[in-house]
C-alpha cells in the first residue's frame, strides 16, 4: 500500500515528525520519553525562534532593499509582493499533495 493508505490504516495520525515510514508502516523516529527532556524541547523552541526571526527579517528587508534600487517607486516592493503571493498561490497546493506523497526525509531535506 502507499504511504498515505499506510497512515489511514493506522488510526489516528500523529506528528508527521515523528513518523519514519517503513515498509508501509508507522514507526517513531524518537522515544517519546526522549522529548519530554526539557533540553530537547528548549533547543527545538530556540531553533524554531531563530528560523522564524530569518524568514520575518528577510520579509521586511527585501522590499526595503527593492526600494533603495528603484527610487521614488514603489513598483518593485509591489513586484515582489504580488509574485510571492501568486506563487504561493498558485503552487502551494500541489506542493502540499507531494508532501503529503513524497518521502519524508525527501520532504524535509528539500525544506530545509
Amino acid at each position: 500500500p502507499s504511504q498515505l493508505e499506510a497512515r489511514r490504516q493506522h488510526g489516528p495520525a500523529r506528528p508527521l515528525a515523528l513518523l519514519r515510514m517503513s515498509g508501509g508502516a508507522a514507526a517513531p523516529l524518537l522515544d517519546h520519553g526522549k522529548l519530554d527532556d526539557p533540553g530537547v524541547r528548549r533547543k527545538l523552541l530556540v531553533s524554531h525562534g531563530i528560523t522564524r526571526m530569518g524568514t520575518s527579517g528577510w520579509l521586511f528587508i527585501a522590499p526595503l532593499v527593492l526600494v533603495r534600487f528603484t527610487p521614488n517607486s514603489i513598483l518593485g516592493p509591489a513586484v515582489f509582493g504580488a509574485s510571492t503571493m501568486l506563487a504561493t498561490t498558485l503552487l502551494g497546493p500541489s506542493v502540499g499533495r507531494w508532501a503529503d506523497r513524497a518521502n519524508r526525509r525527501a520532504v524535509i531535506t528539500l525544506g530545509v
